[in-house]
């Protein structure tokens, strides 16, 4: 079974503060349909069209209690992850939500999280999903 890189990822550097703020992509980067694939092993996992905007930004850059730091892109849905695990509040990066591990529904890869609130969407780490045509980070 993969290996799964859980928010509290022991044994890792503390980051002190994040230096960059990741603005959400301009919308014209979005008026060509992409799909989103899992950089393991290609599995689309969503597209472009379910893009969200999340407390202001699309992109969303996170440090764990552990000090380990994500890169995460919103999107309203995610149909080739599947969700694992209970949803816990604890340590959520978006008050008022409960997440659970997304994972790719192919491989079983960790590629993000899966939040329940107000609405469901995912929050997938940028450094595990890749432009299906292109194979670039997505």
């Amino acid at each position: 079974m993969a290996e799964i890189d859980t928010p509290n990822t022991p044994n890792v550097t503390p980051v002190r503060k994040p230096k960059t703020k990741y603005k959400e992509k301009p919308r014209e980067e979005f008026s060509r349909q992409q799909n989103y694939c899992c950089a393991i092993c290609r599995h689309i996992l969503t597209s472009s069209a379910a893009a969200l905007v999340k407390d202001g930004n699309h992109f969303h850059d996170r440090v764990n209690p552990d000090g380990r730091r994500f890169l995460i892109a919103c999107f309203r849905e995610a149909p080739g992850c599947q969700i694992s695990g209970h949803p816990v509040m604890a340590n959520s990066w978006f008050d008022g939500y409960y997440w659970s591990f997304a994972l790719c529904a192919n491989c079983s890869c960790q590629v993000g999280w899966h939040y329940t609130g107000d609405e469901e969407f995912y929050g997938l780490m940028i450094e595990q999903i890749v432009d299906c045509q292109t194979g670039s980070a997505g």
